[in-house]
């Protein structure tokens, strides 16, 4: 330990106890500053704050245990660490507690001897270079955490920029979307592609993971996506491509799960298929129930070649509408750790079936909200429906 570079203040109105004090730290090498008074120890302290501080109980205009609290709390404003250590007389136990209780980091009995002052001494300034190289460190965490935050953010907002900014137009068909990552950067993700003048492609995926990896895995799926749909006429095909190329571009680390269909604009039939996604479900006006639109299981895209999904159809009547979803809505936990779930998620889609594809989306999203009182999500939330408007 280099005593030379150390500051302390003694604060002491007995002449006899400064010169104690004085030579006896000054001969370890450390550079001393002396004030007998509370006022004069707090002027000091506000215009150069010391590596330590010793300290009498009993000075002329206050007492020690007062000023310790005010120069603790001078200290603390500044985000320092200042050892205090109280030089008195006073030895009994209550006169130590009190002490303590002050704020103090040591005590000494006067008249203290030489030896003992300095290792007391040399103790209390490890102490506050262990909490200055402490705060160093947590200052450099907190800096790279604020770096990782700011790019978080960006990633996060080009994530979101690679998502349906608009959804093609058609007379018969209303489109609505929420998207809510639990992180500032997701792994779902969802689209309408516009395949030619009369079909559409309808995605739902959910990369496995949160964060800056499953963003990544996330454009290069909604890029391979956006490349390959438009070669294909039926969601197997695509989704044997999809995989044969995710293969290739993304480590084994990771999988997709995924929804793809083929929306015929003339005769309004949807053509889908499953890679190991949750079925989506289906609002049926003419008898205002709620279905599955179950497949034959798919594995999820990077896992297992797949030559072919398994393919079902489903015909979009005037009234209908198609809930797609990723499962960071049904796993929404609430306070007595029950999940939402599909069930919910029918009764509330049910329920509102009648609405606008816009209205029906913010009454899930407030019911998903009541349900989870406040607790974290911890997946991220992704809803897309697509209805097909009354002709009355």
């Amino acid at each position: 330990m280099n005593a030379k570079r150390y500051s302390i203040l003694v604060v002491d109105d007995s002449r006899a106890d400064q010169l104690l004090a004085q030579k006896v730290l000054e001969s370890a090498g450390y550079t001393i500053q002396i004030e007998s008074t509370c006022s004069g120890a707090l002027q000091n302290i506000q215009k150069n704050v010391p590596d330590l501080v010793l300290l009498d109980v009993m000075l002329p205009d206050g007492n020690g245990y007062d000023l310790c609290r005010q120069i603790k709390e001078i200290i603390a404003e500044r985000e320092l660490f200042v050892p205090i250590m109280l030089i008195t007389s006073k030895n009994r136990s209550e006169d130590k507690v009190i002490g303590f209780k002050s704020g103090a980091d040591d005590y000494l009995i006067k008249p203290p001897a030489s030896d003992e002052m300095i290792a007391r001494v040399q103790g209390l300034l490890r102490m506050r270079d262990l909490q200055q190289d402490l705060k160093e460190a947590h200052d450099r965490v907190a800096h790279a955490n604020r770096l990782i935050d700011r790019e978080m953010r960006i990633i996060g907002d080009i994530q979101r920029s690679f998502l349906p900014q608009e959804f093609p137009a058609h007379p018969e068909l209303e489109l609505a979307a929420f998207y809510e990552p639990s992180m500032q950067a997701g792994g779902d993700y969802y689209d309408v592609i516009q395949l030619d003048e009369e079909h559409w492609g309808i995605v739902m995926a959910d990369i496995a993971g949160h964060g800056i990896s499953a963003a990544v895995v996330m454009a290069i799926t909604q890029m391979t996506v956006k490349e390959f749909a438009p070669h294909h006429t039926s969601p197997s095909g695509a989704l044997h491509e999809f995989n044969k190329k995710l293969k290739q571009y993304i480590t084994e680390d990771y999988y997709v799960t995924m929804f793809y269909s083929i929306l015929n604009l003339q005769n309004m039939e949807m053509v889908y298929s499953s890679a190991g996604h949750n079925p989506m479900l289906y609002y049926s006006i003419s008898d205002r129930r709620i279905s599955s639109l179950e497949t034959a299981s798919g594995f999820p895209l990077r896992t297992f070649d797949m030559k072919r999904y398994d393919e079902r159809k489903v015909s979009i009547l005037p009234g209908d509408k198609i809930l797609l979803f990723t499962d960071g809505v049904t796993d929404i936990i609430n306070s007595k750790r029950e999940f939402y779930g599909t069930k919910r998620l029918e009764k509330t889609f049910e329920r509102n079936g009648d609405r606008s594809p816009s209205d029906l989306i913010q009454e899930i999203e407030k019911d998903t909200e009541a349900f989870r009182e406040g607790e974290n999500r911890l997946d991220d939330f992704t809803l897309l429906i697509i209805g097909r408007r009354n002709s009355s």
